[in-house]
């Protein structure tokens, strides 16, 4: 079965940042932290947020360990999120969680998060795409240490 070039671009994407991800490690100031576990694949994360005076988000950062896609969702995430306000990345978070899950969503401002929306074929690696985003709203709702998912 040949692959279309979406597909590769997708693969192509993934591949490079869960190769190299971005905003990867902790941060050395941060005004918030979240975690999220899920036991039935493995993916764990812990994200770091540190909000400016402005309430801009002005830097994420996180470690972890998944799949691809977890790694690769984690990355993209903090790069669209990052210089935002709490506000506009939550609505950004919506946005997202809205188009992986199959609803008809304006993709203006997802940037290359929109190559994530093939992940609604498959069901089972949903969790992996959207763990990182989960956490990061709740993050952003709580403004303090969240635990997300089941360890």
């Amino acid at each position: 079965m040949a692959l279309s070039n979406l597909d590769l671009l997708y693969r192509q994407v993934l591949v490079e940042y869960s190769q190299h991800p971005h905003h990867y490690g902790e941060l050395a100031k941060r005004t918030g932290m979240g975690q999220g576990a899920n036991a039935s694949c493995g993916d764990r994360i812990v994200i770091n947020v540190l909000r400016a005076e402005t309430g801009l988000i002005a830097e994420i950062g996180w470690v972890g360990q998944g799949c691809a896609i977890h790694q690769a969702s984690a990355s993209m995430m903090s790069d669209l999120l990052v210089q935002h306000s709490v506000s506009e990345g939550r609505a950004l978070i919506d946005q997202f969680l809205q188009l992986v899950r199959g609803d008809t969503v304006v993709q203006d401002g997802l940037d290359e998060t929109v190559l994530l929306a093939g992940v609604q074929q498959f069901p089972a690696r949903l969790p992996c795409a959207t763990q990182p985003w989960h956490v990061m709203r709740d993050l952003l709702d709580e403004e303090k240490e969240v635990h997300h998912g089941r360890n």
